[in-house]
């Protein structure tokens, strides 16, 4: 009697089992052709959507998705590796000497800036004087300048440039591309 009722429940479960088993028809994997001459697919193909809805109310095919302008990446094509051993050039008062927007150029604003040994700096402009922390950050294709005022807002300046007389510096505000030419101060 034990026999048979095991042997009952195991064919059933092998029942079970084998029509669980059996899949429906498989997805197919094919890819539809599209056409040569025409560029489009075949009457009975077309490819398979996964995402959104298909209507009027759909996003134009060929329209732009964002504004690409409003994403200005500076590229670093000017600027230059900068050593450990060239920071040493850049310890000493440097005053604006020239200034452009954009690529214009303009009058330079009285402007003075102070890099200290010990990692120190001082802003001088007409409208006052500001305080703080220099660092860099230095790579292969571009060397950033990390200026941290006690009060305010971190910026940032591309080193493009970093010789004995000489110093070329490149920031972003915005849409506002702004290239800084430093001379010797003192």
């Amino acid at each position: 009697m034990r026999t048979r009722i095991f042997t009952t429940i195991l064919i059933s479960l092998l029942l079970l089992l084998t029509a669980a088993c059996q899949a429906k028809e498989p997805i197919s994997d094919e890819v539809c052709p599209i056409g040569e001459t025409g560029g489009e697919y075949d009457e009975d193909c077309g490819p398979i959507l996964t995402e959104g809805e298909v209507g009027p109310d759909a996003y134009p095919v060929g329209g732009d998705a964002y504004p690409a302008a409003d994403f200005y990446i500076p590229v670093p094509e000017e600027a230059y590796p900068i050593t450990q051993a060239d920071l040493a050039l850049l310890l000493r008062t440097w005053r604006l000497a020239s200034y452009a927007e954009n690529g214009v150029e303009s009058d330079p604003p009285l402007k003075t800036l102070t890099f200290d040994p010990d990692g120190s700096y001082t802003f001088t402009a007409e409208t006052g004087q500001i305080q703080g922390n220099w660092s860099t950050n230095l790579l292969a294709i571009e060397s950033t300048l990390i200026l941290s005022p006690d009060v305010g807002d971190v910026q940032y300046y591309q080193i493009l440039a970093l010789e004995e007389d000489l110093l070329n510096l490149r920031t972003v505000l915005g849409n506002i591309q702004i290239d800084e030419g430093y001379l010797p101060g003192d």
